[in-house]
């Protein structure tokens, strides 16, 4: 599909893409039909969030217009070095059978894009079986997501993909260590409904109280009389690394670590999970391993960076 040089290329922004926690699989280029300024290439990103990229022929004046399931979205539209530009939407893990359609000054394009489709692309193409099996367990990790959340389970994004689920292992670590008086530790959990994110709560009295993790500054929120602090930015192939958040106060911190596979373990072994639960965690371990697999096999991927999303984030 691609000389051997420009696959030597393409592989190092691919290490580049992993380096930032993303993993990017692209289409090679294909003309859309309607007009000049349609699709030229499109990829999909698995990171904390999916995002789906097009690269257009279009102006910065021309006017983007983007439906996913029929209702306008939000989407990003950024200029490329070679004049085109990208216009990228952020979707759910239950959205990857939604379908996305495009116009530009009010004229549609011919097709409409989905998640699934670009997964059919690379299941039904030249790719490795390690490309292909990250594909299905996204797949699987996405059918499981709308099953749980009750979404669009008449078009499940793993319909007619055979894959067997792996049992979650690995190490519980939760662990805190210093004091702030005034102020305790009081549990975490994992977010992915939207986006992929470490949800660390607090009791007692944030006042003056500064959180941080991986060098970021953190704002806390309120929710039904306790504060937490969200951690984002997490993709598929980092949930079974450790997150560190820090909390300060004049003198006085205290650090908390914790690993998103301490949740899918506790819900997986939690016997009032319910068997949709369970199967979430299970999928979404799934992805991991096929994520750990992609990345550590990266010179052997075609792949180029689309940019991360910076969405909200909403939990179970």
């Amino acid at each position: 599909m691609f000389t051997k040089s420009v696959r030597k290329i393409l592989s190092l922004l691919t290490v580049l893409a992993l380096m930032l926690g993303v993993i990017a699989l692209v289409q090679p280029m294909k003309a859309e039909a309607t007009f000049a300024g349609g699709v030229l290439r499109w990829g999909v990103t698995l990171n904390d969030q999916i995002a789906v990229g097009f690269d257009m022929a279009i102006d910065g004046e021309d006017v983007v217009a983007v439906t996913v399931d029929g209702a306008d979205a939000s989407f990003t539209k950024e200029a490329n070095e070679d004049g085109t530009y990208r216009i990228t939407v952020a979707l759910a893990a239950s959205q990857m059978t939604d379908a996305i359609a495009i116009s530009v000054n009010a004229e549609a394009l011919s097709k409409t894009y989905s998640v699934r489709k670009y997964a059919d692309v690379i299941l039904n193409g030249d790719y490795n079986d390690v490309t292909k099996d990250l594909v299905r367990s996204m797949l699987a990790y996405g059918g499981a997501a709308q099953t749980y959340f009750g979404y669009n389970t008449e078009s499940l994004a793993n319909a007619g993909i055979a894959l067997t689920l792996p049992t979650p292992a690995g190490e519980n670590t939760l662990a805190s260590s210093g004091e702030i008086s005034g102020l305790r530790f009081y549990g975490a959990t994992l977010l992915c409904k939207e986006k992929t994110a470490v949800r660390l709560y607090f009791n007692g009295d944030i006042q003056g109280v500064s959180f941080s993790a991986n060098g970021k500054a953190l704002d806390a929120e309120e929710k039904d009389g306790r504060y937490y602090v969200d951690i984002a930015g997490i993709g598929p192939a980092q949930l079974g690394g450790n997150i560190t958040l820090t909390a300060t106060k004049d003198t006085q911190s205290f650090t908390v670590t914790y690993s998103p596979i301490t949740y899918i373990l506790r819900m997986y072994n939690k016997a009032e999970s319910s068997a949709e639960l369970k199967t979430l965690v299970q999928a979404l371990y799934g992805y991991y391993q096929a994520a750990v697999a992609y990345t550590n096999a990266s010179d052997e991927f075609v792949g180029e960076i689309i940019d991360e999303i910076d969405g909200p984030v909403i939990d179970f």
